[in-house]
């Protein structure tokens, strides 16, 4: 169900009470209602000396400076969250360095062309730590510490599928580590979330009864989905 859900960009939701399916309905017919656009193409160009390597969390293309990805559909009022990854040289002090043109082709929610959407990504560097820690943008340093929980979440749950819970496990308060290291630094409320959620989810990750494993498994890879792919109601 989760690759049905990727591959349609939709959204994932795990029932396990009948109870849960009104709500559920209500939320996914508003967001039929509400796509903003389809058809989306994301395409990143870096200058030479730049090398992507790729959208934390995402599948996408490379060719060489390009990388691009795709997404059937957005719904208005959704962010979507794209952590890009490259490798860069050591810069001097001071120097604002370009990483990459973007161009965002779409149609929109009544499937009409549209104006492409452009713009430049750039980083500043500095050798002053001090300069560096005030510097940091707490609101993607959060987003870039949500996917790299779901990450070793993803990680974890391979390892328990090999039958290597104490990998599983150390794998499981390695994100917990990470979103309460987080937290404390961004002092943001959804990664305090996120941190406590992983807290409960540890305490319940052992080895059980395959009825019960499966369980964990679903909850696990529903909630990575939806922190991944940036849904907008997600299960808590």
């Amino acid at each position: 169900m989760i690759s049905l859900a990727q591959n349609s960009d939709g959204n994932f939701y795990f029932v396990e009470n009948s109870r849960d399916l009104a709500l559920i309905f209500e939320k996914e017919l508003n967001s039929a209602l509400a796509v903003a656009a389809q058809r989306v193409r994301i395409r990143i160009q870096c200058p030479p000396g730049i090398r992507p390597r790729g959208i934390l969390g995402h599948q996408c293309r490379i060719d060489g400076q390009v990388l691009e990805i795709d997404f059937n559909q957005i719904y208005a009022g959704h962010d979507k969250v794209l952590i890009l990854q490259f490798d860069l040289p050591a810069g001097q002090d001071g120097l604002t360095q370009n990483l990459a043109d973007f161009e965002v082709e779409y149609l929109t929610g009544e499937a009409k062309s549209a104006p492409p959407v452009t713009g430049r990504i750039a980083v500043a560097f500095a050798a002053d730590a001090s300069r560096v820690q005030s510097g940091l943008d707490k609101e993607v340093s959060g987003s870039v510490a949500l996917q790299q929980a779901a990450l070793l979440r993803e990680e974890a749950i391979r390892a328990a599928d090999a039958g290597d819970f104490d990998a599983g496990t150390r794998q499981m308060r390695q994100a917990q580590k990470l979103l309460e290291s987080n937290a404390a630094l961004t002092q943001d409320a959804a990664v305090a979330e996120a941190a406590e959620r992983q807290k409960t989810a540890v305490s319940k990750f052992e080895p059980a009864s395959p009825e019960v494993y499966n369980r964990q498994r679903k909850e696990i890879r529903g909630s990575n989905y939806q922190e991944q792919n940036s849904q907008i109601f997600k299960q808590r």
